[in-house]
């Protein structure tokens, strides 16, 4: 039997393993049946938390059980349980991804910030679409970014096709930056 915690940060759910040794070898069939909405748990990914050489590690999976190098909402979950369960006291403190080490700042209570980083976005059309529409949008350019498509209005996201697989999108609503939507 695996113990696991459920979490979510920002409309993205999680399922959350503490496996600090990393002792638990799970392939992505598995994952993909834990992370399954109907038949499994149900989540948009599973996270390993693994302590590695003094240092965290964010062991991070899609729900489609492919590895992912980084996930904002992600981390953060993972923050707040470490801190909450007492293996990290709050404060500032590094948790490494497969992109890099992220800086993070952890409250005891309330929201928890992490240094993402340098973006540099991908010139050309990249594009995402929805009932027919297609959107040109900004692109981070990992291989588990980040897709903006910038839109007048945005009901549903049920039946949105995207054409880079694995990326996450987040679309912003509205003409002005002040009031826009993500």
């Amino acid at each position: 039997m695996i113990s696991a915690t459920y979490g979510h940060g920002t409309h993205n759910d999680f399922v959350l393993i503490f496996d600090p040794e990393n002792k638990l070898n799970l392939n992505a069939n598995q994952i993909k049946r834990i992370c399954d909405r109907n038949l499994g748990i149900g989540s948009d990914g599973l996270i390993k938390i693994i302590k590695q050489n003094q240092s965290w590690f964010m062991d991070h999976y899609n729900a489609d059980g492919t590895q992912a190098e980084m996930c904002g909402n992600g981390i953060r979950v993972v923050a707040r349980y470490l801190t909450d369960s007492g293996h990290q006291p709050s404060g500032i403190y590094p948790i490494n991804t497969r992109d890099g080490r992220k800086f993070l700042s952890v409250p005891q209570v309330g929201d928890i910030s992490v240094n993402m980083g340098k973006v540099s976005l991908v010139s050309g059309d990249v594009c995402a679409g929805h009932l027919g529409s297609i959107w040109h949008c900004l692109y981070d350019g990992k291989r588990s970014g980040l897709l903006v498509p910038f839109v007048e209005c945005f009901d549903s996201c049920a039946e949105c096709v995207f054409f880079i697989s694995g990326i996450a999108l987040n679309i912003v609503t509205g003409k002005q930056i002040g009031r826009a939507h993500v």
